[in-house]
């Protein structure tokens, strides 16, 4: 069945699912990596999915396929039907999703999971009719990564309920990792390694699990413990004050909360992991007085905590010890240590907080690059804005042995305006399979603009990994080549012998996996270039 959904199949840009129609196509697809994008209900008589054509058979070994749910739920009808042993999913690892399935065994052996792996997945369960059934089985299969079952619930529909829900008949755990697996159930001899709950709730099973389903951002929601739908963004962060890179405190505004992000370091820079409900947007804030208030007498303070004057003032004030102010009378507040009580003030300039646009992992991604930049002094004087624009290109290279011009997928393209005697990073972006990019940004200064474009060297192969398919390794001493995974595997505990490309994507096994090998193109730079501006 021919793929027709959004995206390409690969790991950067997985299929994108959004409909119980997309869901025929993952059963039927051969291999490759599935998003899904939004919950997908079921209703009475409608995504049911039938033994004649959209259930998988006992034999064949189709490729193993990569489901990221994104913290979605997705509800699953199915009836089995017709001869032989059927199932619904074979050779699939699926993470971090709930599913909602109700299933009509009739006469049949049946099976939801075969050879798959579960990792942050919560499943309510509704089982009817005459036939055996597992929910879990097979022992070998899904070589695009380690099998586990990992961090799993299982519960009835009715979350209310114990009512048993686990069918154990051909159960297999076979060369499966299980770590913190539930069940809410009353009677059923569970596998090994599953462990039979009596309260559905997150801090029972978080307590059981010492703290794993927390960490892991899960949930409770309508008497379900699911995992969360959350985001979680890379920000790539660089703070200026009047042009030059300065330490400041970040703060992310979503949904009307304030939550603080971190402060970048002594050049500006930081890289923080921001955790946001699912498709919500975001905006930063630049600001070390968000908590801030004035300096008052009689008032027991902190060490390291920020206060502002008490009267107009280009400067707020550290507390260097903790005790208790004492009266404001003849103290002057123009920009030297000021002692009130038993606390020190030491005095730093008030640099206005600068204020982002707003950001979304639909159209910015999941990790984000943000330059903010802000004025000095006047104690909330407006922060320089910068002129939206973006820089259009494709990096492409000659090959050295067939001499023809390819394009370079994946490659890391950074754009640099230049600011008097400094380079300051605008933006990021990656090149698609035509080498083609789009760096989208804000310009500032009015300088020249640069482009700087690396190839992506590949990660250093060290032994027992698991390689997943589309994974770019390099030696660890560089030999000019980049070896992309083509069949997954362990990288074996030598490291290979490693070979050159004749002019085609040689191919070899590294450990139990294969590459095949391409030269590493050296890094580019292109400019001064002219951006477009946003209307």
């Amino acid at each position: 069945m021919a793929i027709t959904l959004l995206g390409s199949g690969t790991q950067s840009d997985p299929w994108l699912i959004s409909a119980t129609a997309h869901l025929l196509q993952l059963m039927d697809a051969a291999s490759g990596y599935f998003r899904v994008t939004q919950d997908i209900p079921w209703t009475l008589g409608a995504g049911a999915f039938y033994s004649s054509g959209h259930d998988q058979s006992s034999t064949g070994s189709p490729g193993a396929k990569f489901v990221d749910g994104g913290g979605f739920s997705i509800g699953l009808q199915f009836y089995f039907s017709g001869s032989g042993v059927r199932c619904w999913s074979r050779n699939v690892h699926w993470q971090n999703i709930h599913l909602s399935i109700a299933i009509d065994r009739r006469s049949m052996t049946g099976m939801m999971f075969s050879f798959c792996s579960l990792q942050d997945v919560s499943i309510n369960l509704r089982v009817l009719g005459a036939g055996s059934f597992a929910l879990f089985g097979g022992a070998t299969g899904l070589s695009l990564v380690s099998r586990v079952f990992r961090r799993v619930t299982i519960a009835p529909q009715d979350p209310l309920s114990a009512a048993d829900v686990w069918y154990s008949a051909g159960e297999s755990f076979v060369g499966v990792t299980v770590e913190h697996a539930y069940a809410y159930v009353s009677t059923t001899t569970l596998p090994a390694g599953v462990v039979r709950i009596t309260a559905y709730t997150l801090a029972n099973i978080d307590a059981l699990a010492a703290g794993a389903f927390s960490l892991a951002g899960w949930h409770e929601d309508q008497g379900f413990v699911k995992p969360a739908p959350f985001d979680v963004i890379t920000l790539n962060l660089l703070t200026y004050v009047s042009g030059a890179a300065a330490v400041r405190m970040v703060w992310a505004e979503s949904l009307g909360a304030i939550s603080f992000v971190g402060t970048t370091d002594g050049v500006g820079a930081g890289t923080f992991v921001l955790r946001l409900p699912k498709n919500a947007g975001f905006m930063l804030l630049c600001s070390e007085e968000v908590t801030a208030n004035p300096v008052s007498a009689g008032r027991t303070v902190a060490a390291g905590s920020l206060w502002f004057a008490p009267v107009a003032s280009d400067y707020s004030y550290i507390a260097q010890q903790t005790g208790m102010t004492g009266s404001l009378s003849g103290l002057s507040w123009a920009g030297t240590p000021v002692v009130c009580g038993a606390v020190t003030f030491n005095p730093v300039l008030r640099r206005s907080p600068a204020v982002t646009r707003r950001y979304g992992v639909a159209v910015d991604g999941l990790s984000i690059n943000i330059t903010v930049d802000a004025t000095t002094g006047g104690g909330g004087g407006p922060a320089i804005e910068g002129d939206q624009a973006y820089l259009d290109g494709y990096v492409e290279q000659i090959h050295p042995l067939l001499g023809n011009v390819l394009p370079i997928a994946n490659s890391e393209v950074y754009a640099f305006e230049r600011r008097g005697n400094a380079f300051v990073a605008m933006g990021y972006a990656t090149s698609n399979a035509l080498g083609e990019f789009r760096v989208e940004t804000e310009v500032y200064g009015g300088g020249d603009i640069f482009a700087f474009a690396a190839d992506f060297p590949g990660l250093v192969w060290q032994p027992g990994t698991d390689l997943e398919l589309g994974t770019k390794i390099r030696p660890t001493v560089n030999n000019g080549y980049v070896y992309e995974i083509v069949t997954a595997g362990n990288s074996g505990a030598t490291e290979p012998t490693w070979w050159a490309d004749s002019g085609d994507g040689t191919e070899g096994a590294i450990g139990g996996a294969t590459a095949k090998a391409r030269p590493y193109y050296q890094p580019v730079g292109h400019g001064p270039l002219k951006m477009t501006l946003v209307e």
